[in-house]
């Protein structure tokens, strides 16, 4: 996981996902939910950052569900506050896109 945040900290989305992938896969083969939640949690937040807003929900709901299942209260928080923020920030880009007429550059520059 510390290899993929370096990757998504770094801009190299695509790197960061796959060594997310890497952590889910090894997490299910392991059964152990708790790397499981982390792990979709963190690939939810590769699409947040790079705004795929849909993406990043699909892979938050996946992260509460299993949260919910085993009880795990902490990783309960920390999705729906991530779901709250990726509707705040799909809203508020939006919002400025509407504003700005679509004009990619303005909303950049903004």
């Amino acid at each position: 996981n510390l290899k993929g945040a370096v990757y998504k900290t770094t801009g190299n989305f695509d790197q960061a996902a796959t060594c997310y992938f890497e952590v889910l896969n090894l997490a299910q083969e392991l059964r152990n939910s708790t790397m499981i939640t982390s792990a979709l949690g963190n690939i939810g937040n590769v699409h947040l950052y790079q705004d795929d807003y849909e993406q990043a929900l699909a892979y938050y709901q996946r992260a509460l569900e299993v949260d919910r299942v085993i009880g795990y209260e902490l990783g309960e928080a920390i999705n729906l506050g991530n779901i709250g923020l990726t509707y705040i920030e799909d809203s508020f880009t939006g919002l400025l896109q509407r504003r700005l007429g679509d004009s990619n550059e303005e909303v950049l520059a903004f």
